[in-house]
């Protein structure tokens, strides 16, 4: 999978592009983590892309399925993480939803502050439970924290697949554009949030020049402060 970064203007474009499916390996991880590092060291909004037709189907069925228990651990830890620094990110997230979304795919829009579907013939679904694996650990505060609680049951326990439309009571997206619409209108949303005062909505202080937010309690930046409890659970499950 090729991951691309981009930053202009303080945001960074996060995009993966399989060719394909979008199907994570370990190391299409890396290289997520990567970006990630980077968009934390420079940057003060972030929106992540998929590839058309299809956002992310999931974890590479060959690693999951190949043989070493070792590696549907690190993936399934792997994802986590990247879905942990989307929803902690300090600054702005969005994420624009081309197509299909399947359980990491699904977390990784839940860790994102603004999410873009494309309308479509496109399926958005947690499919572990259907497929016989078993979902706990790490996505269980994120999934609680983004999903309504009338969807809960049918998301977590039921696999249910949703349509890009269905998918917004789901709390997966927030709104549905036309095809080849969700990047544009991802980053509309990004300029709308960024146009927000920095120093109450982040966490930490914005790296661009310039926009300081000396003399703040950090501590109480709002996004910090809906979300604190949220990581802590997160990373009590990601520590394995």
């Amino acid at each position: 999978m090729e991951i691309s970064f981009d930053l202009s203007g303080g945001l960074a474009r996060i995009a993966f592009d399989d060719g394909k499916k979008n199907a994570v390996t370990l190391d299409a991880l890396d290289a997520l983590d990567a970006a990630m590092d980077e968009a934390e060291a420079k940057a003060e909004a972030v929106v992540i892309i998929g590839r058309p037709g299809s956002f992310c189907a999931g974890f590479d069925m060959a690693g999951m399925l190949g043989g070493d228990p070792d590696t549907p651990v690190k993936l399934g830890l792997g994802g986590g993480r990247v879905a942990r620094r989307l929803f902690a990110f300090p600054g702005p997230t969005a994420a624009a939803c081309t197509g299909h979304a399947f359980t990491v795919g699904v977390l990784w829009l839940l860790g994102c502050d603004a999410r873009i579907g494309e309308a479509g013939p496109f399926k958005l679904s947690m499919t572990e439970v259907k497929l016989g694996v078993p979902l706990d650990g790490w996505p269980l505060p994120l999934l609680r924290a983004r999903v309504p609680a009338t969807e809960l049951q049918q998301v977590v326990i039921q696999s249910k697949a949703f349509s890009p439309e269905e998918s917004i009571a789901a709390g997966f997206l927030d709104e549905v554009v036309g095809a080849g619409e969700a990047e544009r209108r991802a980053l509309e949303r990004l300029e709308e949030l960024r146009a927000l005062p920095a120093k109450a909505y982040a966490a930490t202080p914005p790296p661009r020049a310039g926009v300081g937010v000396d003399n703040v309690d950090l501590d109480a930046a709002t996004k910090r402060a809906l979300r604190s409890a949220v990581v802590a659970e997160m990373d009590a499950g990601l520590k394995r």
